[in-house]
C-alpha cells in the first residue's frame, strides 16, 4: 500500500483535533504529514495567514496534493486559501459536503471546526473528502472545473506563478496542455 502525502495545519484552537486527526491519518488512513506548521497549541495563535501560506504553497509546489485545516469554525482558513493561484479550499461540518467538495471541485483543502465537530465525526467527515476522489471522467464536473480555472485568470486577474509544480487539479496529471 502506497503512502500518502498531506499537508495538515492549524491555529491553536485547533491544535488539539489536529494532533488527533494527525495520528489517525498516520496510522489508520496510511498519510505521511508533510506539512505541519504548527508544532506547539501557542505556535498556532494568529498563524493563519502563514500556515495559509506555508500549506498552499507547498501544494502548489507538488510537495502534496491534499491538505486539512482545523480551527474553530474552518471558514477563515478557506477564505484566505482560496486566494492562491489554483487552491480550491472549501469548507465542511458535514460528510456530503464533504465529499461533494472533492467529488464537483477537485478540492484541495479541507476546512473544518474544532468548536463544530467532535473528534470521531470529523474523522467521518475527513474520510468522505479523501476516499473519493474527483472523476475525470464526469463530464460536467470538468467543465465546471475549467469555467473556475478561466474565472480565476481572466475576472480575478490571477496568474499562474512560475513556481506552480503541476496542473493543481484543473486537469487529469499529464493532460494540461501548456
Amino acid at each position: 500500500m502506497s503512502v500518502n502525502k498531506i499537508a495538515l495545519g492549524c491555529d491553536n484552537v485547533g491544535f488539539d483535533l489536529k494532533e488527533q486527526i494527525k495520528k489517525y491519518l498516520i496510522e489508520e488512513k496510511n498519510y505521511e504529514v508533510v506539512i505541519d506548521p504548527v508544532q506547539k497549541q501557542e505556535e498556532g495563535y494568529l498563524a493563519g495567514i502563514r500556515v495559509a501560506e506555508e500549506m498552499c504553497v507547498g501544494i502548489q509546489k507538488d510537495v502534496c496534493r491534499l491538505g486539512l485545516y482545523i480551527c474553530g469554525t474552518g471558514l477563515g482558513f478557506s477564505t484566505m486559501a482560496n486566494k492562491y493561484w489554483g487552491i480550491r479550499a472549501a469548507h465542511a461540518s458535514d460528510c456530503y459536503t464533504a465529499q461533494r467538495a472533492r467529488q464537483s471541485l477537485n478540492a484541495q483543502i479541507l476546512c473544518i471546526g474544532s468548536r463544530v465537530l467532535p473528534f470521531e465525526y470529523a474523522k467521518m467527515v475527513i474520510d468522505a473528502f479523501l476516499d473519493k476522489p474527483f472523476d475525470f471522467a464526469r463530464q460536467s464536473s470538468v467543465e465546471n472545473l475549467q469555467m473556475f480555472k478561466e474565472h480565476e485568470e481572466k475576472i480575478l486577474g490571477r496568474e499562474k506563478p512560475d513556481y506552480v509544480a503541476w496542473s493543481m487539479g484543473y486537469y487529469e496529471d499529464g493532460k494540461e496542455d501548456e
